[in-house]
């Protein structure tokens, strides 16, 4: 999630931002509907290939102290600077570095034939997922997303009325 021109324009840059519609609303849980476009569909010759892509994304977030916001209302999900970085490192990192340091300890250390080390390195990497898995709600919190309204302009003036000159 990386700030754009047109999204959150108020959040500073360290965050992670983007904006999406509520769907749903539980206490202080919503559900936010984000677009997620590849580059294809940000292309200005696109109509040419027909390649773009377009998906829509459910996603959980927690409101922000003192928010009031309704399904349909627009808000942004801002996420804590690097957390994309510290999740990839925990989801693809760990377990390469698993295998990465298992494999020569079993095949030099322990003396291991190939295919018994790799087995192995795979069991290691199972049992971090599983010991991740097992302490999910310790990782829940760290990991979360934060949803405030997008406040327009028309409402930010109160009831004067916007005239074009």
């Amino acid at each position: 999630m990386k700030t754009t021109s047109d999204d959150c324009k108020n959040v500073d840059a360290r965050y992670s931002c983007r904006n999406g519609i509520v769907m749903a609303v539980k206490e202080r849980n919503v559900t936010v509907r984000v677009r997620q476009a590849s580059s294809c569909s940000t292309c200005k010759i696109q109509h040419l290939c027909g390649t773009s892509e377009n998906r829509q994304l459910l996603v959980s977030a927690t409101l922000v102290k003192g928010e009031q916001i309704a399904v349909g209302d627009e808000v942004e999900l801002i996420a804590e600077p690097f957390i994309e970085q510290k999740a990839s490192w925990l989801a693809f990192g760990v377990p390469l570095a698993i295998v990465l340091l298992w494999l020569p300890v079993a095949v030099f250390g322990i003396g291991l034939s190939d295919w018994l080390s790799v087995v192995s390195a795979l069991g290691w990497v199972i049992a971090y997922v599983l010991l991740m898995r097992h302490w999910r709600s310790r990782w829940e919190g760290r990991f979360a997303l934060s949803a405030r309204k997008v406040h327009c302009l028309a409402e930010e003036q109160g009831s004067e009325e916007l005239s074009i000159e």
